[in-house]
C-alpha cells in the first residue's frame, strides 16, 4: 500500500496534507470504516481510480462486509468499466421503436413500433416466452403506452393530425379501448399516472411546436389544471409514489436538467443539473431514491444512475448503445434499451438491490487488471 501512496504523490506533484493524514489514520486503524471510506471518498474527488481500486481489493481481501455500501460498488464497478449484472436479455422482432413501458408484474413489455412516416402501432411482448401480440392495428400514428397500477389498462396517446391528439387507454383482459382525455386544438405528449391511476400529468402545447407546459387532469372530476406557465419547454412529467411531486426535464436553464414540481406548494425545485443526451432521456423511481439518465458526458453515451440521498451518480457502463430506459413500477428494476447494430434493439434488465455483486467486481478486477 505504500507503493500506492508513493505513486499518488507522484501523480499530484507533491503531498497535500490533508491526503496524509487521512492515509496515516487508514494505516494505524484499519478496521476503521470510517476512516477507510474518508480515504476511498478522497481517492474519488481526486479522480484518481487506480488507487481507488487498489484500496477497493485490499479492503475486500480483508473483509468485504467493509465495502456494503451501494456507492461504493457503484462507484468501482463504474471506473473499472464493468457492466451491471444482466437479469434477461431479450432481442425484440422489432426496431423502429418510441418507448418501452415494462408491466407492475414484471411479465409484460408495452411499447409502440412505427410502420410508416404517419402510423404506428402499440405491442404488447410477454417476456416468459417473447410472444407479442398487436394492441392496435389502424392506421394512426399512437405514442409509446403506460401501465396503469394494476397492469389492467395500457393508456396511450393517438396522433391526430400535427396540433391535435387525444389520450386512450387499452383494457388488457377485455380488449375494450376507449377516449380518456381531448382538449381542442391541444396536442398532448407524454403521459403519467399517479400511483393510485386518479390523475394523469401530461405535456402539452397549443400552437408553437416548442411552447410546451404541463398540465395536471384529475380523472374523477374532469377539472383541469396548468402547472407551469413560461416561454420554456417543460417535458416529460412524471409522477412519484407520494404523488406530491411531478418531475420534469426543462430547458429553463439553457440546457435540458430535471426538476421537481410540488403540487399542493405550486414551487419548482431543482434535482439534476447535468445535461442530458436529449430532453426525454430520465425517469424517476416512485419513492424518488435514484434517477436513471442517459448523458454524453463520458466518452461514450451511457446510462447513468443518481442517488437522491448520497447526491451522487455513475455510470452504468451499459452494453451496446443505450436508447430506452425506465423503471419498473415497483423501482427495482431498470430496463434499458441497447441498439447492438442498425435495426437491432436489446433489452437489458438491471437489479437495483444488487446492481453489482462485490465477489463479481473482485473477481473482474483481479482478471482485468491482474491484481491478484
Amino acid at each position: 500500500m505504500y507503493i500506492y501512496f508513493f505513486i499518488f504523490s507522484c501523480f499530484f506533484g507533491r503531498k497535500e496534507k490533508d491526503f496524509v493524514t487521512l492515509y496515516e489514520s487508514y494505516i494505524k486503524d484499519k478496521k476503521s470504516n470510517k476512516k477507510w471510506e474518508k480515504l476511498f471518498d478522497y481517492y474519488i474527488e481526486k479522480d484518481y481510480k487506480i488507487g481507488a481500486i487498489n484500496i477497493f481489493m485490499e479492503k475486500y481481501r480483508e473483509n468485504p462486509d467493509f465495502l456494503d455500501r451501494k456507492e461504493i460498488k457503484l462507484t468501482i464497478a463504474s471506473i473499472a468499466g464493468i457492466s451491471p449484472f444482466v437479469l434477461k436479455n431479450i432481442n425484440l422482432p422489432d426496431s423502429a421503436l418510441l418507448g418501452l413501458e415494462l408491466s407492475p408484474d414484471n411479465k409484460y413489455i408495452a411499447y409502440a413500433v412505427q410502420k410508416g412516416k404517419d402510423v404506428s402501432n402499440i405491442r404488447l411482448l410477454k417476456i416468459e416466452d417473447s410472444s407479442v401480440v398487436d394492441i392496435t392495428t389502424d392506421s394512426m400514428f399512437h405514442y409509446p403506452p403506460i401501465f396503469d397500477s394494476k397492469g389492467e389498462f395500457l393508456y396511450f396517446i393517438t396522433r391526430i393530425n400535427r396540433d391535435y391528439s387525444i389520450v386512450e387507454r387499452y383494457g388488457i383482459n377485455n380488449g375494450v379501448r376507449e377516449k380518456v382525455l381531448e382538449i381542442p386544438e391541444t396536442f398532448i405528449f407524454h403521459i403519467s399516472l399517479s400511483p393510485d391511476d386518479r390523475y394523469l400529468t401530461f405535456q402539452a402545447r397549443k400552437g408553437k411546436w416548442d411552447d410546451w407546459e404541463i398540465y395536471l387532469y384529475d380523472r374523477e372530476t374532469g377539472d383541469l389544471v396548468q402547472l407551469t406557465d413560461n416561454i420554456f419547454a417543460d417535458l416529460n412529467p412524471t409522477f412519484t409514489k407520494s404523488s406530491d411531486y411531478i418531475y420534469f426535464s426543462s430547458n429553463m436553464d439553457k440546457d435540458f436538467n430535471i426538476y421537481k414540481y410540488h403540487i399542493k406548494k405550486r414551487k419548482i425545485e431543482p434535482v439534476l443539473t447535468i445535461p442530458l443526451s436529449n430532453e426525454a432521456d430520465f425517469d424517476i423511481s416512485r419513492d424518488e431514491r435514484y434517477l436513471i439518465f442517459l448523458s454524453d458526458m463520458g466518452v461514450v453515451r451511457d446510462l447513468y444512475l443518481y442517488d437522491t440521498e448520497q447526491k451522487r451518480y455513475w455510470a452504468m457502463n451499459t452494453r451496446g448503445r443505450p436508447v430506452y430506459l425506465n423503471f419498473s413500477s415497483d423501482g427495482k428494476y431498470v430496463m434499458s434499451g441497447a441498439s447492438q447494430r442498425p435495426g437491432e434493439i436489446s433489452l437489458y434488465y438491471y437489479n437495483i438491490d444488487n446492481l453489482v455483486s462485490l465477489e463479481y467486481i473482485y473477481k473482474t478486477i483481479s482478471k482485468n487488471y491482474s491484481l491478484d
